[in-house]
């Protein structure tokens, strides 16, 4: 149990989906003790560390402090799924991506007109 003075810097989130809760936090202390408290109002179990959260994987680099979410296994499936495993793959900054989309407009229409093969959308009428 917690026993120290927190200074007002700490952070907790508390994450709740369905019957799963999810701890996050930027003090060891606090969040045990969040989970001490949680335990004794609650009948649950600790999973540990979450490695997949609503099939996002969490990447963890304690030395730098960083926490990440990456979608890839998802999106591999996605791209799977409409037969578009096989197209180009690569990473884009947020910078990379608004640069890109102001790219030429015709460029952009040969893409929208290549992605109307593709059936990403079924039409509910025509069922």
């Amino acid at each position: 149990m917690c026993t120290r003075i927190c200074n007002g810097s700490v952070v907790v989130f508390l994450v709740l989906y369905v019957d799963n809760i999810l701890l996050i936090g930027n003090d060891v202390c606090v969040l045990s003790s969040v989970k001490f408290w949680l335990s004794n109002q609650f009948d649950m179990k600790d999973l540990r560390e979450a490695s997949y959260i609503l099939r996002i994987k969490v990447i963890r680099d304690r030395k730098n402090r960083m926490l990440g979410l990456s979608q890839a296994t998802y999106i591999g499936t996605v791209l799977t799924r409409f037969s578009m495993q096989d197209f180009k793959k690569m990473l884009l900054t947020f910078q990379t991506w608004n640069h890109s989309i102001q790219g030429s407009v015709s460029q952009a229409h040969e893409e929208i007109e290549s992605m109307k093969t593709v059936p990403y959308v079924i039409d509910v009428e025509s069922t």
